[in-house]
């Protein structure tokens, strides 16, 4: 357990993460995302080094689209329907 443990914390402490809105240090680190306690807001890991912070959405802001999309999606179904 604590070998796995070891691999695990030396893989985060690979890359320095930090909050791309507010660029606050003091985050907390999950295994595929990171949470900024002083924005409230969650960020993919994937998407650092990938796209710049101005241009990275949160989570929070991800789901929002989806959730146009979906609603425009049913829209459009419900309309078929008539």
């Amino acid at each position: 357990m604590y070998k796995n443990y070891k691999k695990m914390t030396k893989a985060n402490k690979k890359k320095k993460y930090y909050c791309p809105r507010c660029k606050n240090e003091k985050i907390i680190d999950f295994d595929d995302f990171i949470h900024c306690p002083k924005c409230n807001l969650d960020f993919d890991k994937e998407f650092f080094g990938v796209v710049d912070d101005e241009n990275m959405l949160s989570r929070q802001e991800l789901g929002g689209f989806i959730d146009v999309f979906n609603d425009e999606e049913k829209k459009n179904l419900l309309e078929n329907e008539l």
